[in-house]
C-alpha cells in the first residue's frame, strides 16, 4: 500500500478542486522553496504525518474481542489448593469472558469454548465439556455456571495427562476443533507439584497446534516454572490472585488474544 503526500507552494493545487488535495492524503504548504528546511514547522508536520501513518500500518489497532472467531480451551487445575470459592471465581471469569460475545456469535460460525478440568487422578469429566457442546452464549454460560467443584486431597496434579488429553481429544475435529480458525489453550495452574513429569513432545505438539497462555493462580514459583515450560515464554504466564478484568493480568491475556486474531485475520485475508 502506497501513501501519497504533497507539498504546495503558497497553496497551489489545494482547495476542494486542487489536484494535490485530490491525490494526496496529507498536504502541507510553504511560502517559498527556501522555507522548506528540516526544522521548519511544515517539515515537522509532514514528518509527523508520515510517522503516524507508519505506526498505524506497522502496528494497527487491535480488533475488539467480540470480533474474534476462535476455539478457546480452558484447562483448569482442581487439585487440593483450589477451594470451592476459587473455582467459583474461575467460573465467573469464564462466564464474563463468554458474555463479551453476542450469544449468536458463539458456535460453529463464531467462537467456541471448551473446559478441561483435571487433578492428580486425571481428567474430571463432569467438570469438562467439548468445543462443540454448546452453540449459543446463553447455554454456554449456563453450562459454565453448572460445572461442579471437585475437591481433592492430593496437592499434586497431572497436568501432563491434561496436555495429552487436549492434544488427543479436545483439539480433534470430533470435539469441534476447526482447523481453519486459531485455537487458544489457556491453563489455570494451582498445584506446586506434578503427578508425572511433563512430556516435552506433547508440549511441542500442543504449541504447534494452538496458542498457549497460562495463569499462575496462587503465584507459586514452581507453578510458574512448569507453566512457563508449557507456554515456552515467561511473558505468556500471568501471576494472578483474582480474575479482575480491570487488572493487568486479565488485560494482558485479552490483548494477547486480540493480537493473535489480528495477525491471523490479516494473513488469511492476504491469501484470499
Amino acid at each position: 500500500m502506497a501513501h501519497i503526500y504533497g507539498i504546495s507552494l503558497n497553496g497551489y493545487g489545494t482547495g476542494s478542486q486542487g489536484f494535490l488535495t485530490h491525490y494526496c492524503q496529507t498536504v502541507v504548504t510553504v511560502s517559498s522553496p527556501t522555507a522548506l528546511t528540516i526544522t521548519s514547522a511544515t517539515s515537522m508536520n509532514l514528518i509527523s504525518a508520515i510517522d503516524s501513518q507508519y505506526k498505524t500500518d506497522r502496528f494497527p489497532p487491535l480488533p475488539p474481542l467480540r470480533s474474534v472467531q476462535a476455539d478457546f480451551i480452558f484447562v483448569i487445575d482442581q487439585s487440593k489448593d483450589l477451594y470451592a470459592l476459587d473455582f467459583a471465581t474461575i467460573k465467573n471469569f469464564l462466564t464474563t469472558f463468554v458474555m463479551m460475545w453476542d450469544s449468536n456469535n458463539i458456535g460453529i460460525n463464531g467462537s467456541q469454548i471448551a473446559v478441561v478440568s483435571y487433578n492428580s487422578q486425571g481428567i474430571l469429566m463432569p467438570s469438562s465439556f467439548a468445543l462443540n457442546s454448546y452453540t449459543n452464549g446463553q447455554d454456554l454460560a449456563t453450562a459454565i455456571g453448572n460445572l461442579p467443584y471437585v475437591s481433592s486431597i492430593q496437592e499434586d496434579s497431572d497436568i501432563a495427562k491434561a496436555i495429552q488429553y487436549v492434544n488427543s481429544y479436545t483439539l480433534s475435529a470430533a470435539q469441534g476443533r476447526r482447523w481453519w480458525k486459531p485455537a487458544f489453550v489457556t491453563f489455570i495452574g494451582v498445584a506446586q507439584n506434578l503427578t508425572k513429569p511433563l512430556d516435552q513432545s506433547q508440549i511441542d505438539m500442543l504449541n504447534a497446534n494452538s496458542q498457549t497462555f497460562a495463569f499462575d493462580y496462587f503465584e507459586y514459583p514452581t507453578t510458574f516454572q512448569y507453566l512457563a515450560q508449557i507456554t515456552g515464554n515467561i511473558d505468556l504466564v500471568e501471576r494472578i490472585s483474582d480474575f479482575d478484568f480491570s487488572k493487568p493480568g486479565v488485560q494482558n491475556y485479552l490483548a494477547f488474544v486480540e493480537y493473535i486474531w489480528r495477525d491471523w485475520s490479516n494473513s488469511n485475508s492476504k491469501r484470499r
